[in-house]
């Protein structure tokens, strides 16, 4: 309910007057006239309402994800080593970086991790 205020009071935001008034019983005719035969009419049990299920919400709201890439990822030494042959100039990196390539393939530009008789994951 609250998102519908919200949007309610953003669209009246926008227009440049707006009143909301109570209008009587008396002075609207139509309306009285339709509740007073609709209140004497008697009332059929086996009634069939259509009705309607809202599923979404009527509400657009616009998702946000910020993605910036700050970093190289875990998988560029990876993908390095598999494409070129180049290893990290740090001994420690190096090593890590061929251990770990012994469970990757690189097909295409994918990375992709061997698994044991079974397909490749991504």
């Amino acid at each position: 309910m609250a998102r519908y205020l919200s949007k309610v009071q953003a669209t009246l935001d926008i227009l440049r007057g707006w009143a909301i008034k109570r209008i009587p019983r008396i002075e609207n005719v139509q309306v009285d006239t339709l509740a007073r035969i609709a209140a004497t009419l008697p009332i059929k049990e086996a009634v069939l309402l259509p009705v309607y299920l809202q599923v979404a919400s009527s509400i657009a709201t616009t998702p946000i994800c910020n993605t910036n890439k700050t970093s190289v990822g875990w998988m560029h030494e990876i993908e390095m080593y598999l494409r070129t042959g180049e290893l990290p100039e740090e001994s420690k990196h190096a090593h890590k970086a061929r251990v770990q390539a012994a469970r990757f393939t690189l097909i295409g530009d994918n990375l992709y991790r061997r698994s044991f008789g079974g397909p490749y994951l991504r």
